[in-house]
């Protein structure tokens, strides 16, 4: 009788432990996961934003400076680490597509190409598809905190090896348990 006394808070506890670590593994790769499609989604509005600018002929001035404009604020987004800097960035590249498609907007030749047009709508498509991921991405990093900040997970995720990680942090390499 005794020994099933020991026994059975003993094997609540591990359960509860194997309970936690599996819930807590799960949502972790919901994390990669949706980290994996929000890059995915990154590079497919790259392509897209690539396709829209090369649709275009070269040699008008105001047109080139406004296609530069795209690729370098295209580039920062891409690299901008911290959501708020991101926000920034994002807004930046709004705005230097929006010159880009204005300035397009008047030269004659674009107004009846079909391929350009196409290429714009490919590319609201691709931006509406990088905001739902990102939406995905934020609510995956906040199941995870909030797994690993409630009890019972808060007693057991740095015991079990997890790190806190944030919608902040670009890589997940570095929280994953050894």
């Amino acid at each position: 009788m005794a020994l099933f006394m020991v026994i059975g808070p003993l094997g609540f506890f591990l359960l509860a432990l194997a309970m936690v670590y599996v819930g807590l593994v799960v949502r972790q790769r919901e994390c990669g996961r949706a980290e994996n499609a929000y890059l995915t989604q990154l590079q497919l509005r790259a392509a897209a934003i690539d396709t829209l600018l090369n649709r275009l002929p070269t040699g008008d001035t105001e047109l080139d400076t406004a296609r530069s404009e795209v690729i370098a604020a295209s580039e920062q987004a891409v690299l901008a680490a911290s959501p708020d800097r991101f926000s920034f960035e994002e807004g930046h590249l709004a705005n230097a597509i929006e010159a880009f498609v204005g300035r397009a907007a008047t030269l004659p030749h674009v107004q009846d190409d079909r391929d350009y047009a196409a290429s714009r709508r490919e590319l609201l498509i691709a931006d509406a598809r990088l905001t739902t991921a990102r939406r995905a991405r934020r609510r995956a990093y906040a199941e995870y905190e909030c797994a690993c900040d409630a009890f019972p997970g808060v007693l057991f995720s740095g015991i079990l090896g997890f790190k806190p990680m944030s919608y902040d942090q670009p890589s997940l390499a570095s929280h994953l348990p050894q």
